[in-house]
């Protein structure tokens, strides 16, 4: 098991309860399953992991027959499992985190408390900036007969700009405000007249 797979899963049951293939159906449609390579089977591992240490629950409480699994078995994140989730959120982005651990940190702060998601950003975005503060005195220290230092240390940099243009962009989605529903009743009668409603 990946170590964001977890996190991911803690992630998307503290959002929602759910059972063996739903949560399987959730986390296809989160995240990238090809870069995770997680099958049916690793997933309902990592639910017997969960279990074990004390980090999921089964959410009725029923007594269930331990040689079997039973079926639609739906789980809940329990109290030291939130308090895990906490320590994860909590521990600071570093500047050059893997796409699953973007992925899944987003999940789960957005689970959790979707205002995190901005000061998320903002620790972020100090990590990178940090980042590309060491990268002009490594560049200024390489000097120039260190021609292929130099050119990783421009990939580097590129990319630490990249990381913040992605910042600022993730800014302005979160700040766009959702499309408004239309009320039930609004709707239905929309949808009868041929018209909208006022």
């Amino acid at each position: 098991m990946k170590a964001g797979t977890t996190y991911a899963v803690l992630g998307l049951l503290l959002e929602r309860p759910s059972y063996g293939y739903e949560l399987l159906v959730r986390f296809r449609r989160a995240f990238d399953v090809v870069e995770w390579g997680l099958t049916p089977q690793g997933l309902y591992a990592s639910l017997d992991r969960l279990e074990r240490d004390g980090l999921i629950e089964p959410a009725d409480r029923r007594p269930r027959d331990a040689s079997r699994r039973q079926p639609r078995t739906p789980y809940r994140v329990t109290a030291a499992g939130t308090c895990e989730l906490e320590r994860f959120i909590g521990e600071p982005l570093g500047a050059d985190p893997s796409r699953v651990e973007l992925l899944v940190r987003m999940q789960c702060v957005a689970a959790r408390d979707a205002g995190a998601l901005p000061r998320m950003l903002d620790g972020y975005e100090a990590s990178c900036r940090d980042e590309l503060g060491r990268l002009a005195g490594a560049v200024r220290a390489a000097g120039p007969d260190a021609l292929l230092e130099r050119l990783a240390l421009e990939e580097r940099r590129l990319s630490m700009q990249a990381r913040l243009r992605w910042i600022d962009y993730a800014r302005r989605e979160l700040a766009r405000e959702p499309e408004p529903e239309p009320e039930p009743a609004a709707a239905a009668a929309a949808a009868a007249t041929g018209g909208a409603t006022r």
